[in-house]
């Protein structure tokens, strides 16, 4: 099982050096600063959970090439079920600022985002994004679906959609 601490250690040694290596864009450098990092890693454990849930839902994981990635299918899955494609989405408390939800983010937009996370990325190819990349391609559709609030609050309110699709693992 991934623990948030190896996470963290992953995100600080491996992903922040090598996102500092390739092209950025203004929203990429806002997504990769600390303090947006800082409420990935705080959720890291969910995060991953809906993550690895998903990530089985329309593709063979045995298969090497698609082991631990979603594709575009399952990527919408999570963003739909979370509320953050089409219309809806609500305000969770616990977010500061003035927050206004889009009426709707598009399945055109969600394919936009999903090829974004993984350009110029030194990670993994156009089929399906790995777990950084998915991080990368949430917050490129809250930054989208949310107006008139910081990328962080923004992220914030993302997570706790995402973050309701956890399911923990039951002991054995």
């Amino acid at each position: 099982p991934i623990v948030a601490g190896d996470v963290n250690v992953l995100l600080s040694n491996f992903v922040r050096v090598r996102m500092r290596r390739i092209t950025t864009t203004p929203l990429r450098l806002a997504i990769y600063n600390k303090d947006v990092m800082h409420a990935f890693s705080t959720n890291v454990t969910m995060l991953h959970g809906v993550f690895s849930r998903f990530a089985s839902a329309a593709s063979d994981q045995s298969e090497v090439l698609n082991a631990q990635t979603l594709n575009l299918v399952e990527f919408t899955m999570v963003l739909r079920e979370a509320g953050l494609l089409g219309e809806g989405m609500t305000t969770p408390a616990g977010i500061t600022g003035s927050v206004d939800v889009d009426e709707e983010v598009a399945l055109r937009e969600a394919r936009q985002y999903f090829v974004h996370s993984q350009l110029d990325s030194p990670f993994g190819t156009l089929d399906g994004l790995i777990f950084v990349e998915y991080l990368e391609g949430v917050a490129r559709v809250a930054h989208a679906k949310c107006k008139g609030a910081s990328l962080k609050d923004k992220v914030k309110l993302a997570i706790q959609a995402v973050s309701a699709l956890y399911r923990p693992r039951m002991s054995q």
